[in-house]
């Protein structure tokens, strides 16, 4: 899980991260969820197609639940 609750802002290097792990990861029996992003931030994963390939939850505890639904 990361919890975006300090960022303000990400680059485009930035984003190139959740890109190059998440099928390792995935593949590995894994995953990301994303949660607390702030709107600006959200905006850009948002246009980038993001909220597709990632969960995307409002809070942590969220983000847990959705773990253990898996």
């Amino acid at each position: 899980m990361v919890n975006f609750t300090e960022l303000d802002y990400i680059s485009s290097a930035g984003l190139g991260v959740f890109m190059a792990f998440i099928e390792e990861i995935r593949d590995s029996g894994g995953d990301i969820k994303l949660c607390n992003m702030k709107p600006k931030v959200f905006a850009v994963f948002d246009l980038l197609g993001f909220p597709l390939l990632f969960d995307i939850l409002e809070d942590e505890s969220d983000a847990l639940l959705k773990f253990r639904d898996k």
